[in-house]
């Protein structure tokens, strides 16, 4: 059985926002807390504009490199590869195609907060706990507080 690696993904803002999180899944399985910004996997965030509305999203064969905003992994843990489908790379979708978007995707965005994707991503996290798709560990508190800290 192959295993994914999960990261939870932080972009510098490009301004006094705060930073904008997402979750990253490599699209080949790798050595564990390894990530290389050239690699290509599936990146699971809150997209949307302002006053028009937000809602989850997954942009496969998302290469980090090439990413306008720069961005700092922070290795969450490790999922079963059964969970997890590539997809079409370059594709965007807000129509799930693993049980990892699916669930993800149930998380609905909700009003304008400047950190409500940090809250969405933490709470999918604990969703895939939840479902023991991913394992508990009492790393995952200390990646948020981390995260939630900065300065990146």
């Amino acid at each position: 059985m192959s295993v994914r690696t999960l990261f939870l993904v932080v972009f510098r803002p490009q301004s006094a926002a705060p930073p904008h999180w997402g979750l990253f899944i490599p699209d080949q399985p790798l050595i564990i807390q390894q990530f290389n910004h050239a690699t290509p996997g599936k990146l699971i965030h809150i997209d949307g504009i302002p006053g028009v509305g937000f809602r989850p999203c997954a942009s496969r064969g998302y290469v980090p490199a090439r990413g306008r905003t720069a961005m700092h992994p922070f290795f969450i843990g490790q999922l079963a590869g059964q969970h997890v489908i590539n997809g079409v790379p370059g594709s965007k979708g807000i129509t799930a195609i693993d049980i990892i978007e699916d669930l993800a995707f149930k998380l609905p965005a909700m009003g304008s907060d400047p950190v409500m994707c940090q809250n969405w991503a933490q709470s999918v996290v604990q969703m895939l706990i939840s479902k023991s798709i991913l394992r508990p560990s009492p790393q995952i508190q200390m990646v948020f507080e981390s995260a939630r800290r900065g300065p990146f």
